[in-house]
């Protein structure tokens, strides 16, 4: 669908005492304000964590957003789900480029729901079906895969359920915020970027990456013999030296 991001979203959810204040909050000791962005202008800037708000909706974009789909514990998501109780927290990551598609829910400090692979394979599929992808589901059986896939322009083979992943993402997202993700109104959403140091991140993401594109094997060429009619030749021909 185009959209590229790693997005964080939290509702109920306050930012309290302003941006900076929370990425305190969250574990980030000096995060150093880059700029007043829009969430549209903040998308993919590498080394920043952008906070805004829509609603009682807190948006986080960056990084950290990898830190929800591991089961690898972190600073930043015990900070996360602290600062957060009683709140339903989602993690979005959507790569165009390449069809990487993902979703982690958390309700009540809790994950309950998380997805995540490139199209149309999910890598991971853990816990029940969220009442939003049964929605999303109902309302794709009344309409033929073939309607579908002229309307999103994709001339392709009819997809799997795991191939809808990236319009799951982006319900989710609507479900949060009340718009898709390339609304203007979320595009000019105003909110502050800061350069921070994110380590932990970045590990997740090398983790998660490698979940999705396995490093391949790379086996050693197997020896070459002398074939059966080089040796028959040789046999009753001998080459003259």
């Amino acid at each position: 669908m185009g959209y590229t991001a790693n997005t964080i979203l939290v509702r109920p959810g306050t930012i309290g005492n302003g941006p900076r204040e929370l990425l305190r909050d969250l574990g980030y000791d000096s995060p150093k304000k880059v700029n007043d962005l829009s969430f549209g202008t903040a998308v993919g800037i590498a080394g920043c964590v952008w906070v805004g708000s829509v609603g009682d909706c807190v948006i986080i974009e960056g990084n950290a957003a990898y830190d929800l789909f591991v089961d690898t514990p972190t600073n930043f998501k015990a900070a996360l789900l602290k600062r957060f109780p009683g709140s339903d927290i989602a993690a979005l990551t959507e790569q165009s480029n390449v069809g990487h598609w993902g979703f982690s829910i958390y309700k009540n400090g809790t994950l309950i729901r998380c997805q995540h692979g490139i199209e149309p394979i999910a890598v991971r599929d853990f816990g029940q079906r969220l009442p939003i992808e049964e929605s999303y589901f109902t309302k794709r059986r009344g309409t033929s895969e073939s309607e579908h896939s002229l309307r999103q322009g994709d001339l392709q083979r009819p997809k799997s359920e795991e191939g809808h992943g990236s319009d799951i993402v982006w319900e989710i997202f609507k479900s949060f915020t009340g718009l898709a993700p390339n609304d203007r109104s979320i595009h000019d959403t105003p909110g502050l970027a800061f350069e921070v140091n994110d380590p932990e991140s970045f590990r997740e993401y090398n983790t998660l990456y490698e979940q999705v594109f396995p490093p391949i094997e790379v086996r050693a060429p197997r020896a070459v013999g002398t074939s059966f009619w080089r040796r028959y030749l040789n046999r009753f021909y001998p080459m003259r030296r």
